[in-house]
């Protein structure tokens, strides 16, 4: 709870001042402290999970033997960039001398061309989740990608998905998202860090 939070990054503040008095000189704890308090004020956000149905280009069944046939797979055990689903389907269909190869295999998610470095998660929500909003369909249905090799059916007219805007989304007041950060100055916590800075120089470096 919020009340839990701001105790216990008041306990660490107080933690803090130990080692800022001198009274203290285990580094270890100090960065656990400092890592505790970041965790709190800038939570890691977890990657959500998203379903991928990967399927292949009807004209190439001549030339990509095999499917993938666990339809649908999870964003988290494929990997989180579209590079790691194209990576996963060459593994899977014998297709090795492809991996390091970026070119040889294009990836179509609602009838684009996306680039292999982008996230799994940003053409999710940017791509596949719009275009399916658009038509007045469920956004959270499995993915679709349309996996070809390039080339085979001449030269490619879809549009490219060259970026996206991976911090996308409803925007939030950075007062009230960081709000509990006020702990920190209200236990004097500014001032502890500062004092322990200028006493550990070693952490400067």
């Amino acid at each position: 709870s919020e009340p839990d939070r701001r105790r216990f990054m008041a306990a660490c503040v107080s933690s803090m001042r130990i080692h800022a008095e001198g009274r203290a000189s285990d580094g270890r704890s100090l960065i656990f402290l400092f890592e505790q308090l970041c965790s709190l004020v800038c939570p890691e956000k977890p990657e959500p999970e998203h379903l991928l149905m990967l399927n292949k280009t009807s004209t190439q069944e001549e030339f990509i033997r095999g499917a993938m046939v666990k339809n649908p797979y999870s964003s988290k055990q494929v990997g989180p960039l579209m590079r790691d689903v194209k990576n996963k389907i060459c593994r899977d269909l014998d297709l090795g001398g492809l991996i390091e190869d970026d070119n040889g295999m294009e990836l179509l998610v609602s009838g684009k061309i996306v680039k292999l470095d982008l996230s799994v998660t940003a053409v999710y929500e940017q791509v596949w989740a719009r275009a399916q909003a658009a038509q007045g369909l469920s956004e959270s249905a499995p993915m679709v990608v349309v996996y070809r090799l390039q080339g085979l059916d001449g030269e490619a007219t879809e549009p490219i998905v060259e970026s996206v805007d991976e911090e996308s989304g409803e925007e939030k007041d950075p007062e009230a998202e960081y709000a509990i950060a006020a702990v920190v100055g209200e236990t004097g916590g500014l001032q502890v860090m500062m004092d322990i800075l200028e006493r550990s120089t070693p952490l400067l470096r």
